[in-house]
């Protein structure tokens, strides 16, 4: 197996310790946020051209008619920053409803939770 082909294989929570915690102390990978979104089946196993090298925007206009959720995208494939998307790479495209359904989900229990008084 090439060192890239291990590099991609890698679980999010494998890659925790490779990246240092930002200028403002917050470590993305270790935010939990997200979290739901590994849960989500997915809807298409998309190859990434040559014009959507490091452009997950383009991705999800492509299968969302939108390119609000090129987050999603990243997020799903453990690729942390756009510029490692490269030609050839297959990118796993997650259902779009269920991330929707998920996403409400999700903020209406930080809602719920937040207006909660101790």
């Amino acid at each position: 197996m090439t060192e890239l082909a291990n590099y991609r294989s890698d679980s999010i929570y494998e890659r925790l310790n490779q990246i240092a915690v930002d200028a403002h102390g917050i470590d993305p990978l270790r935010d939990t946020s997200f979290d739901f979104l590994l849960d989500v089946e997915p809807m298409a196993t998309h190859i990434v051209t040559q014009g959507q090298r490091a452009r997950p925007d383009l991705i999800s206009h492509l299968h969302y008619r939108t390119t609000d959720l090129w987050w999603v995208i990243l997020i799903y494939n453990s690729v942390f920053f756009a510029h490692e998307i490269f030609e050839g790479m297959s990118l796993q495209i997650p259902n779009i409803s269920s991330v929707s359904d998920r996403l409400n989900v999700s903020k209406t229990a930080k809602l719920v939770t937040s207006s909660v008084k101790i």
